[in-house]
């Protein structure tokens, strides 16, 4: 938990709130640039990271609240946090995934896994891969 107020960027902000900005010659994320002009690093330091925020708030570039992590790291706090929309968190039975297989229109393969996965609270991706028995088998 973060004891220290938000710092907001004031430079241009995606429609997601992710400040940007120009550094070394290209355009970059202000919480990155914040992160390693603060400890003092290059910026292909964090190259293949992700910087998150421990305040939720992209448009932040609060060094206290700005920490290193993986991109599994990250979708594990969006997960825990209950952030992500995109994500359904479900873990779904053999029988859930036998259901699916069962019910699946082969006829219509795009509209068949968007009604399944809606209907069971999980990803498209989720049942393409119990559909080719990549899980559930």
């Amino acid at each position: 938990m973060t004891t220290s107020k938000c710092i907001e960027v004031t430079c241009y902000r995606d429609p997601k709130g992710y400040g940007q900005q120009y550094y070394e010659g290209k355009l970059r994320l202000s919480h990155r640039v914040a992160y390693v002009k603060h400890r003092g690093l290059p910026i292909s330091a964090i190259d293949g990271k992700v910087v998150m925020h421990t305040c939720d708030n992209p448009s932040c570039i609060n060094p206290d609240h700005l920490k290193l992590g993986t991109i599994a790291d990250n979708n594990k706090d969006k997960a825990d946090k209950k952030r992500d929309k995109r994500y359904h968190i479900r873990v779904l039975t053999d029988a859930d995934a036998a259901t699916i297989r069962e019910t699946y229109i082969k006829a219509h393969p795009q509209r068949g896994c968007r009604a399944l996965a809606r209907r069971f609270g999980c990803s498209m991706g989720t049942v393409q891969k119990i559909l080719k028995g990549v899980t559930y088998r």
